[in-house]
């Protein structure tokens, strides 16, 4: 998602004021996270689209954006997310005055302006990195011998971008707490490989100096 946040911030608003507590999913929860493209597919790769999101209510935006937005609203189990656990999004206190972005927000100035107005009292609710990956590998465990396969290879691919753009090591899936060692396993053998997609003298397959693998650990939510 590029340009105005206001849409999610007004569906967020509408939800919350009904006694639904909301969590931002998707794009711009890995944009957030110095990822600006999720899942990069190779030319013969078969597409797996959006058919996870077939069967969810969807709200569409009129003519007071253009283009128009288009927002899909997922249940949290949709993401192996923990509501109303109030420590799965980032809070007003977290991102402070003077907040670190990802480079991909950062090189928006459209976007940077937008999100910088968007984390004002109430900031946009965006998922802290734990439970966001963790949610990740709880889809992919539930779906990945399903009819629903392809879901879970998405959910994976997620994760594994996520490592490389967020340079997430083993003290970082050391500090996941998790009641199921299938999750922590699924994270930390992803963590592991990482080194083999990783060409010198680059920090990671999406990062290429040191001061930007130091600066995406200063980003709000890492922990």
């Amino acid at each position: 998602m590029t340009g105005s946040f206001r849409p999610i911030k007004a569906a967020v608003c509408i939800l919350e004021h009904n006694g639904v507590p909301a969590c931002i999913t998707g794009d711009l929860a890995y944009l957030y996270y110095n990822l600006n493209n999720p899942y990069p597919w190779s030319e013969d790769e078969e597409w797996p689209g959006h058919e996870h999101q077939r069967d969810f209510p969807r709200v569409r935006t009129t003519n007071w954006t253009n283009p128009p937005h288009e927002i899909v609203i997922f249940p949290a189990s949709a993401y192996g997310l923990d509501f109303p656990d109030g420590s799965v999004v980032i809070s007003l206190a977290d991102f402070g005055t003077r907040p670190n972005i990802s480079q991909y927000l950062a090189q928006r100035p459209l976007d940077r302006f937008e999100f910088t107005r968007m984390i004002v009292p109430p900031p946009l609710p965006l998922p802290r990195l734990p439970p966001l990956i963790k949610g990740l590998a709880k889809t992919y465990l539930r779906t990945e011998d399903s009819a629903q396969s392809n879901e879970g290879e998405l959910c994976l691919g997620y994760i594994d971008n996520l490592i490389h753009s967020m340079n997430l090591d083993k003290a970082w899936y050391n500090s996941i707490k998790d009641e199921d060692s299938a999750v922590v396993a699924v994270v930390s053998d992803l963590v592991r490989g990482k080194g083999e997609w990783t060409k010198w003298p680059r920090i990671t397959r999406s990062i290429e100096k040191k001061e930007e693998a130091e600066h995406v650990r200063l980003i709000p939510g890492y922990e």
